[in-house]
């Protein structure tokens, strides 16, 4: 009894280490990284700050990725920011959230600051997953592994240079799902509603839930959004709340085929002769074809997912697989967005054998250079994929569908597994 208490704290320290090293390492190459996409966040919160917040949803008509108007252009000068200016498409109560911070903080700092909520949100989700899903991933050696291949792979790379705020949100909706199995809706449905706060598509789990059983889960996450939705209004008014709904509307008619987007529609759109818009960002029209199958996937997917999680003993491969049909399904999947592979490469690689383990690094090399398109320097050689992150996605999903059609005996053990 006593060495094997032992063992399991020794455990706990080297999980704790490695954890420590993976974000030294990480802060050692990526702070003060230029943070592009924060940036939307920062200006837009400064924006409602000085009573701007009619501008916070200015856009550029043409190209997806630019916001050039002049209050978005003095408003950054003001703040003596000088680096690219994304539009802003989150809900206002994020930005409205966040003015304490951007009020009081440089950029840089600002920066910073979400760098290591990154960090410690993609940590909490591996462990969450690891507890729950995944326990071969709470010895050293296989976690230790799996840190180094995130560490390497193309969507931390990116999400951290740009500073994303993506961790935090895949983090809370992990945690939702993982609440819901320890059968504790009300956490789970004020997670789910606390990550929809800023991104809609995590949104789509409630098929998930509903399908699957989990109806209180399903209840409480309705109640957190409507009472999210009401402070949002009282936060910000109904105008700038319209303001959201009709920017919504607007990038749901939008595609585009640049090389960042790894999702359905981009994949079906792109052909040879768009070569030019990998580094375009230009607006291109959704045609009605493209909407109803990426709307018919993403819910598809999600309910197979949920019907699937009925039978209890598969809900680490079903939660998987709804993880990756929200995102890759929706009309933007960013390359950033596929740190959602790595719960599907744990959960898999945890059930043991050759085909999750060749998965697992056919996962690993679609999600790196050279097969990827480094991000942050794109080129496209002989041995590029454009939608490597994409394919990556469906091998996963299919090998995921199979093994809730056919599954194998899955050994859990909760209670004796370390902690």
């Amino acid at each position: 009894m006593f060495a094997i208490k032992d063992w399991s704290q020794a455990a706990g320290a080297h999980r704790v280490g490695l954890y420590l090293a993976f974000a030294a390492f990480s802060l050692f190459y990526f702070l003060n990284s230029p943070g592009d996409d924060l940036s939307s966040s920062y200006i837009g919160c400064r924006l409602l700050a000085n009573g701007s917040s009619a501008h916070l949803y200015d856009f550029n008509p043409e190209l997806f990725h630019v916001v050039d108007t002049s209050a978005w252009i003095s408003t950054a000068e003001n703040a003596h920011y000088s680096g690219f200016l994304h539009p802003y498409v989150q809900t206002p109560l994020w930005a409205w959230g966040l003015t304490p911070l951007c009020g009081h903080l440089p950029f840089s700092a600002f920066s910073n600051v979400f760098l290591c909520v990154a960090l410690l949100s993609l940590i909490v989700t591996i462990e969450t997953v690891a507890r729950t899903w995944a326990p071969t991933f709470l010895r050293p050696l296989p976690l230790a592994i799996l840190l180094v291949a995130v560490a390497m792979s193309t969507p931390f790379q990116y999400a951290m240079w740009l500073v994303q705020t993506h961790a935090l949100f895949l983090m809370l909706t992990v945690l939702a799902l993982h609440f819901a199995e320890r059968d504790r809706p009300i956490q789970a449905g004020a997670a789910l509603a606390l990550a929809c706060a800023v991104k809609i598509t995590p949104g789509f789990l409630l098929v998930y839930w509903l399908i699957g059983g989990r109806r209180r889960a399903a209840l409480w996450f309705v109640v957190g959004s409507l009472t999210i939705a009401a402070f949002t209004v009282a936060a910000v008014g109904f105008d700038l709340t319209l303001d959201y709904v009709q920017s919504m509307r607007r990038v749901s008619n939008v595609l585009l085929v640049s090389f960042n987007n790894q999702s359905v529609t981009a994949f079906l759109a792109y052909s040879q002769s768009m070569f030019s818009e990998l580094n375009n960002w230009r607006i291109l029209p959704l045609t009605p074809a493209l909407k109803a199958v990426s709307a018919v996937t993403s819910v598809g997917s999600v309910a197979f997912a949920g019907w699937m999680s009925r039978k209890r003993e598969l809900t680490g491969a079903t939660v998987a697989l709804a993880l990756i049909g929200v995102t890759v399904f929706s009309p933007i999947a960013w390359t950033h967005y596929f740190l959602c592979v790595i719960p599907a490469v744990m959960i898999l690689t945890n059930a043991g054998g050759v085909l999750p383990v060749a998965v697992a690094i056919t996962t690993f090399i679609l999600n790196s250079t050279p097969i990827a398109i480094d991000p942050v320097a794109p080129q496209i050689g002989s041995l590029t994929v454009v939608r490597s992150h994409f394919i990556s996605a469906i091998i996963l999903m299919t090998v995921l569908a199979l093994r809730c059609v056919h599954p194998r005996p899955i050994r859990v053990a909760f209670e004796s597994r370390p902690n």
